[in-house]
């Protein structure tokens, strides 16, 4: 028996090889689910063609975007809060950082953006093996994802590793964009930057009972189709073999090995009670990287000491766009990233800087409502045109962009280890952003719009869970390293799989990567079994 922790992508990702390799699997999880009430309405929607829906059902679902992200420093699902484990985020002393904590079934991936790119072969600079021992562990995860994209530029950055699924259609600002860059395309590669049309992990055609995405612009706040990846449809998949066992309902407090296998103490989410243990060959841990610190704060006896995260650096910057667009809040399209956009800049960094353009949602109409508030008759008559002329840019910059989150493990008493997390957005880390945005804003023309400094948004660190490297692989791992099988401080059973391991995250997105690697490394633990 092989043991799983964590249900996210790294987690099901990793029980995917195991199960493959002919090993049987047991998958602790938290396992948090949707309330009961936004549930049903979720399922009433998704029985439903979109033009019969209830709108007042839809809006009990929506919610206020800008609040909610306020608050959580990450967006919430149909409303609820219930992918943020509130109660153990109350045990981690954030000063400078927003970090999140998930218990759900599926992890956090019920609330990400589904963009999906793999680190490019400079990314791997600095890694103890190449890019090509990471390649059938990316196609496999191709596979789970079910990427859709375009075969376009972007490709001799970022290969595909299996065939693409249809791209989803652009919304009309996003083509007009498009369409515009393409003329320009000479130029804007010659100053540096490689455009394309976004890679989504979305459902572009119907598979079996499941449908494919409908348009509706609810991507942000959630689709009630399921047409977005969540790892629970993986999950779901490994829980029809007959090899698989899940157990929801627990969190994982220690891990130890003992004697040819390792052993891991569990507290119910449910009850009070005495602990519970699991026994198993090895143990496979994909918390996240905060529980996952945690854990192994707890599991090596680290009180005291300092350790590190990484974490890319992230900001949202809206743009004007020349060319407006009517009635865009009644065109039906998807809200996810709509373009990509790379700027390889050696001024900038040695590394790519990977935007991502959003045209119109949910989270622009609200931001330009909270603006023209103050002026009734303004936000009558600017509104809607302000909607179709209007684009965000969400950029990342590689983590070594970025001084390291200082983490203090700390005990206590009443949670067993409590984490004080301490970060900073450094003078340089600012220069480089401001240096992109100076870029883009010199670009304008190229680019088809007029950037809006002023109204640009920098995240702390940590925020949007972009965060690993805690416990970095290296062929000679030190202290609070790991080796290429992700086994920290001298464990030989015990397996970091989610971004805890990965030496530097690209500024590209993570979970693509996070989860070819929890294959290979689970892989390659079957390898070693089987030997």
């Amino acid at each position: 028996m092989r043991i799983v922790i964590g249900s996210g992508p790294s987690g099901v990702s990793c029980a995917k090889a195991l199960l493959s390799s002919g090993a049987s699997v047991l998958m602790i999880d938290g396992g948090t689910e949707l309330e009961e009430e936004k549930r049903r309405v979720v399922e009433q929607l998704a029985s439903q063609d979109p033009d019969s829906w209830d709108k007042a059902l839809v809006r009990s679902i929506v919610g206020d975007y800008l609040s909610a992200r306020k608050s959580l420093a990450f967006k919430p699902v149909f409303g609820s809060e219930y992918p943020y484990a509130r109660q153990e985020l109350d045990t981690v002393i954030q000063e400078g950082t927003r970090c999140v904590i998930s218990h759900a079934r599926g992890g956090l991936s019920s609330v990400w953006g589904a963009a999906v790119l793999p680190n490019t072969a400079a990314d791997f600079k600095g890694w103890p093996f190449p890019r090509e021992e990471l390649d059938p562990s990316y196609a496999e995860a191709a596979g789970m994802l079910r990427i859709a994209g375009r075969r376009d530029d972007l490709e001799a950055l970022f290969p595909y590793h299996a065939e693409p699924a249809p791209a989803p259609r652009l919304s009309s600002q996003a083509q007009s964009l498009l369409d515009r860059w393409e003329r320009r395309k000479a130029s804007m590669r010659s100053g540096g930057m490689v455009f394309g049309q976004s890679r989504l992990a979305l459902r572009t055609a119907p598979s079996g009972p499941s449908r494919a995405c409908e348009y509706v612009g609810l991507c942000l706040s959630g689709c009630p189709y399921s047409a977005i990846y969540n790892s629970i449809q993986t999950l779901d998949e490994l829980r029809k073999d007959g090899r698989f066992r899940y157990e929801p309902g627990w969190i994982a407090e220690k891990v130890e090995e003992a004697g040819c296998g390792v052993r891991v103490r569990c507290r119910s989410l449910m009850r009070r009670g005495p602990p519970a243990f699991f026994e198993g060959r090895r143990a496979f841990i994909a918390c996240g990287p905060i529980a996952t610190l945690k854990l192994m704060a707890s599991s090596l006896g680290l009180a005291g000491r300092e350790l590190a995260l990484r974490y890319q650096p992230y900001f949202l910057l809206p743009i004007l766009l020349f060319d407006g667009h009517a009635d865009v809040e009644k065109e039906r399209l998807h809200t996810l990233a709509q373009l990509f956009l790379e700027i390889l800049d050696p001024s900038i960094s040695e590394r790519p800087v990977h935007l991502q353009l959003y045209t119109y949602n949910e989270f622009i109409r609200q931001r330009v409502e909270q603006i023209l508030q103050p002026f009734p008759p303004l936000a009558k008559l600017l509104g809607p045109a302000l909607w179709g002329r209007l684009a965000l840019i969400q950029g990342y910059l590689d983590s070594s962009e970025a001084d390291r989150i200082r983490v203090q493990a700390l005990p206590d008493v009443d949670c067993g280890m409590r984490l004080r997390l301490k970060g900073r957005l450094s003078a340089r880390t600012r220069w480089k952003i401001m240096r992109t945005a100076g870029k883009l804003l010199a670009r304008g023309g190229q680019l088809g719009g007029l950037p809006l400094l002023p109204l640009m948004e920098i995240g702390a660190p940590g925020e949007g869970n972009h965060i690993g490297a805690s416990f970095p692989m290296s062929k000679n791992p030190g202290p609070f390293e790991s080796d290429i099988l992700g086994r920290p401080g001298g464990f030989q059973r015990v397996h970091l799989v989610d971004a805890s391991v990965l030496p530097s995250l690209a500024s590209t997105t993570l979970s693509y990567t996070v989860m070819a690697n929890a294959h290979r490394i689970a892989r390659k633990a079957a390898e070693l079994d089987a030997g």
